[in-house]
This record gives C-alpha cells, structure tokens and sequence, in this order.
C-alpha cells in the first residue's frame, strides 16, 4: 500500500470517529522508517482542519482521538 492510500483510509476512520462521537477508539498512525516526511504533514494537515481532535505524539507513533461524547461538548470549546 503506498502511503497516499493509507492517509485516505486513516482520514476515512478520522472522518467516521468524529461522526459517531467515538471517544472509546482513536486512530493509530506509525509512520515507518521509509515514510515520507510529508506524509506525515499530511495527516497534521488533516488534523488541523478538523475541529475538536486531540493528537499524541510518540517518536514514530502519532494517536488521534475524539474527546466529545456528543454535539454540546463539542461546541463549549
């Protein structure tokens, strides 16, 4: 798989997480010694655009997750 294909899948669980209000799962991006650097400015790209996420980031390891239970948490930030 190249890398455009798993940022798009990665997006598609980003995207399916914050819909349902998820906040038991998050998303788990290890970005491999050969990745390239702007794989990895896409996915802070993404996460940048979308609103009420929380990331944390660990040497090659990068989690993303919904801290909202629903819409009112979610429009007091």
């Amino acid at each position: 798989m190249t890398d455009k294909v798993k940022i798009e899948y990665a997006r598609v669980l980003l995207h399916e997480m914050t819909t349902l209000f998820d906040t038991t799962r998050g998303v788990h991006i290890i970005f491999a010694d050969t990745a390239k650097y702007e794989s990895f400015i896409d996915i802070l790209d993404y996460y940048n655009q979308q609103e009420g996420l929380a990331y944390r980031p660990h040497e090659n390891n990068f989690w993303i997750f919904n801290p909202f239970k629903n819409k009112e948490q979610k429009k007091t930030i």
